[in-house]
């Protein structure tokens, strides 16, 4: 079953989830049978979202901590006592020298 990337989407914001849930929660949705080539509608479940995003946010928490680790102690600092805050964000990736590829959340332009 092939689904399109809005799907995809949908599914991750709607059922996605980093931890097992207390009650499985489905969504339908509707691809490709890779077999048949013919339109299908599946049911998915928050169990198989979970099981689905498990490597991703493995990656994700390993990136995270292994930049955490290179960060110097000043900025370590900014990001225990304030957060996640524009200031931090712009800090964080001037120091990183990746300015040019991560957009401002809050203008929707990317930082320079």
């Amino acid at each position: 079953m092939m689904i399109g990337e809005r799907s995809a989407e949908d599914l991750k914001i709607n059922i996605g989830t980093a931890f097992p849930r207390e009650q499985d929660v489905t969504m339908e949705v509707r691809g490709r049978n890779l077999l048949t080539g013919l339109p299908k509608n599946i049911k998915i479940s928050s169990d198989e979202m979970l099981e689905a995003m498990e490597e991703p946010l493995y990656q994700i928490t390993e990136t995270i901590h292994s930049v955490l680790e290179r960060t110097p102690p000043e900025l370590a600092a900014d990001i225990g006592d304030k957060g996640d805050t524009n200031d931090w964000w712009r800090s964080f990736t001037i120091w990183y020298g990746q300015a040019d590829n991560l957009k401002d959340r809050d203008r929707g332009s990317y930082c320079r």
